[in-house]
């Protein structure tokens, strides 16, 4: 419960209470009333329930600081903001480039202004930029089978041979039940796909056409080396499915092609059709895509370590008309100045308190100096404050001097993305290539923060130490997976949202199993789990949130095993079988 909840119960009490008490003693008091207007009284009732609303929250808060401690030493990201994140795209300027070019990580795109705040941007995965532009997207459908026609067209008549073109990456646009289903088909349905050019075309292997947004170089939360991958799927699947939508075409060689072809088409085939109400047009396919998260690189206001407290406020360095927020400290550093007041004082780093450090300070012969960040629930509900201790061994050495704290920070834009459209996002900045022009594809999407309440950390690290005997029960999936839905828990319709989708999983039963890997017997788990279609959007978002849970099992899976998933719908009887996958963590 909010503080703010906490004071009005108190202060409703108080007037209760008050006005009971001045009616049955009336020569005691006549201050009590509900009559009384003293504005001096009601202010001094305001305060008792202020602090008696912290004293309140303080019983009921369940240890924070045992929880906020465990989580900070093993998994932080869980006390940090998910900041907004969008779909950009990355356009190629006419005539800039001749062939693919690559745009790493970390460019930065900022916003038009929004109530005086400029949104900075940066993108979350490297981006091959194609000289190519969508010239035609045909949908043809018969009674037993889909058609899906996309070409291709070279922005200034250079041919396709001269592109150096390898690897296509497409970002399925639209809307998302559209969006959605077409990823279904291209993964489960498809029967054949072809390239090239009219009466030059060349059939593409089964593995070329790879879903993207698995593997830990498609991350676009932040997340630290030690933490469980498969926790930063879950995130993502809850805060941005549209990342699930890209996917890769191993291009061949174009040697085949005539040599001045200008145009490149796929053809997909698939088994069956698509749903009618699926809309198939250009916007379905689009290239130069890239996930962009709203984070930056910031500084603090200076603290002036003088001692006299046990907690200072951290507050992002100001920036008029800016709204700013943490993300995370990447560093603090303090500065003493020189007894005898000259400029080459002292500068040293402080290490975090919640860290494995503080033999390696003893051993080198130094004194060690901490410091000890507090996450707190902010006043206005959902966004966080945060306070800094500082514990240093040269206290009593140093307490004649006043020491300057600077903190090196990352930081949102809080909630003011939420403001923006589509193609609000279009300034590039200095580490972005001049030959693009940005803009996003996606509507920004809302900051998620996480709740502070004792009791929720709790269980939240309960979920955290999972092992696969929480994974083979359908209630304590279901929690495991709540969990990690932090929109849900902010958001009704959210909510109500995820605790359908949560429902829809009816069983999960596992078995051991046996498979030859190189000619050599590994043992390795088969996961059978029946899905109730109706509690969908549709079929493509089952399949998609099989498609994650798949990768999640799998990841959990120990070095030397595997894992294998089966998802089965229970209405219709649909089975979808994921390839065995080499798991990657350690045997205790």
């Amino acid at each position: 419960m909010s503080l703010s909840r906490y004071f009005q119960d108190e202060l409703d009490h108080l007037r209760r209470s008050g006005d009971a008490f001045a009616q049955r003693f009336p020569g005691l008091t006549k201050y009590l009333s509900s009559r009384a207007t003293d504005p001096d009284v009601e202010r001094m009732m305001e305060g008792f329930a202020f602090l008696t609303a912290r004293l309140r929250e303080k019983i009921d808060d369940q240890l924070p600081e045992v929880t906020q401690s465990l989580l900070m030493l093993l998994w932080p990201n869980f006390l940090r903001p998910v900041p907004s994140m969008c779909i950009m795209q990355l356009d190629p300027i006419p005539g800039a480039i001749s062939e693919v070019q690559t745009v790493p990580a970390g460019a930065e795109v900022h916003s038009i202004p929004v109530d005086g705040t400029v949104c900075r941007f940066r993108t979350a995965c490297r981006a091959e930029i194609v000289p190519m532009a969508v010239e035609m997207v045909r949908h043809d459908v018969s009674r037993a089978a889909s058609v899906v026609t996309l070409r291709l067209r070279t922005l200034d008549e250079q041919p396709v041979t001269d592109l150096n073109l390898r690897v296509l990456r497409l970002f399925l646009g639209g809307a998302s039940y559209s969006a959605q289903t077409l990823n279904l088909w291209m993964h489960r349905y498809m029967r054949k796909a072809t390239m090239g050019t009219e009466g030059f075309m060349l059939g593409l292997d089964a593995e070329a056409i790879r879903p993207v947004g698995i593997d830990r170089d498609d991350a676009v939360l932040p997340y630290p080396d030690n933490a469980f991958m498969g926790y930063r799927l879950l995130q993502e699947f809850y805060t941005i499915p549209e990342k699930f939508s890209f996917f890769d075409i191993d291009v061949p060689s174009l040697r085949f092609l005539p040599a001045r072809t200008k145009e490149l088409t796929f053809v997909f085939e698939f088994e069956r059709p698509l749903p009618p109400d699926v809309r198939i047009e250009a916007s379905s396919f689009q290239l130069n895509c890239t996930p962009a998260i709203n984070l930056f690189k910031h500084s603090s206001e200076p603290i002036r370590l003088d001692g006299r407290r046990t907690e200072y406020a951290l507050l992002p360095a100001r920036i008029e008309g800016s709204e700013l927020e943490i993300f995370e400290i990447e560093e603090v550093n303090g500065w003493l100045p020189a007894p005898d007041g000259r400029s080459n004082g002292i500068s040293r780093t402080y290490a975090r308190f919640e860290s494995f450090s503080h033999e390696m300070e003893r051993a080198d012969d130094r004194h060690a100096v901490y410091f000890r960040e507090k996450v707190s629930q902010g006043f206005a509900g959902a966004d966080l404050t945060r306070t800094l201790s500082f514990i240093r061994e040269d206290e009593a050495l140093e307490n004649r001097t006043d020491e300057t704290i600077s903190v090196s920070l990352e930081c949102t834009n809080g909630v003011a993305p939420t403001h923006l459209g589509i193609g609000d996002l279009n300034r590039p900045m200095r580490n972005l290539p001049s030959f693009v022009t940005p803009r996003n594809l996606t509507r920004p999407s809302p900051p998620c923060y996480p709740l502070v309440d004792g009791s929720l950390q709790w269980q939240l690290i309960s979920a955290l130490s999972l092992n696969y005997l929480s994974l083979q029960d359908a209630p304590a999936l279901r929690n495991i997976l709540m969990a990690f839905d932090f929109p849900a828990r902010t958001n009704m319709q959210r909510e109500r949202g995820a605790k359908l989708r949560l429902e829809g999983i009816e069983t999960i039963a596992s078995e051991r199993v046996d498979r030859l890997f190189k000619g050599l017997p590994v043992r390795g788990m088969r996961t059978h789990i029946g899905m109730r279609e109706s509690h969908f959007e549709s079929e493509g978002e089952m399949f998609l949130f099989a498609s994650v849970l798949a990768e999640f099992f799998a990841l959990y899976a120990t070095v030397n095993s595997f894992h294998e998933l089966l998802v089965q719908g229970v209405e219709r009887g649909e089975v979808y079988r994921w390839q065995p996958r080499i798991g990657n963590q350690p045997l205790l």
